[in-house]
């Protein structure tokens, strides 16, 4: 939730005028299988072609429309190129869904495509140091919990009306 969090300053998803975009030139369908699918239902997702964990991008030019099947299951840890092949029943399929995406992402700059490294590395500094300034706040938490023992409880069931049994 950090990285992420933190990666979000630098790379926000989508805006809703985007979307509506990537939607229309997409024909609203599942990039992959081709299903219709209706912006904003449960089952229509957008899907980062390269996904966050091996560095993809939140930028438009990374997502295409995918129905849920595609998306949460089927996809995994395939690259976009391999799972289209093999959602795609015949050949021209294949192409003409590969196309479609190739055209999606010419349409923006090659810097669109990539964090600079510098953010990157950065992101990652800022994680270390959020998680290292948690566990100290976690330690000092526990730390006052030690150090309030049983008599502590007592009174503060007492005070709060309770027995203290």
């Amino acid at each position: 939730m950090i990285r992420r969090s933190l990666f979000e300053i630098v790379d926000p998803q989508p805006t809703p005028a985007q979307e509506a975009r990537l939607w229309g030139d997409f024909g609203s369908a599942c990039a992959y299988c081709g299903l219709t699918l209706i912006q904003g239902e449960k089952r229509a997702h957008l899907d980062h072609l390269v996904p966050s964990s091996a560095g993809g991008r939140n930028h438009v030019v990374n997502r295409v429309p995918a129905c849920a099947p595609c998306n949460e299951g089927e996809k995994r840890d395939l690259d976009w190129e391999t799972f289209l092949r093999k959602k795609s029943a015949a050949e021209e399929d294949f192409e003409a869904r590969r196309a479609r995406i190739v055209a999606w992402q010419a349409q923006f700059e090659e810097d669109d495509l990539q964090l600079p490294q510098v953010l990157i590395e950065e992101i990652k500094k800022a994680e270390i140091r959020a998680i290292e300034a948690y566990d100290s706040a976690v330690a000092v938490v526990r730390t006052l919990k030690a150090q309030s023992g049983p008599a502590q409880k007592r009174a503060t069931q007492v005070t709060a009306g309770g027995d203290g049994s």
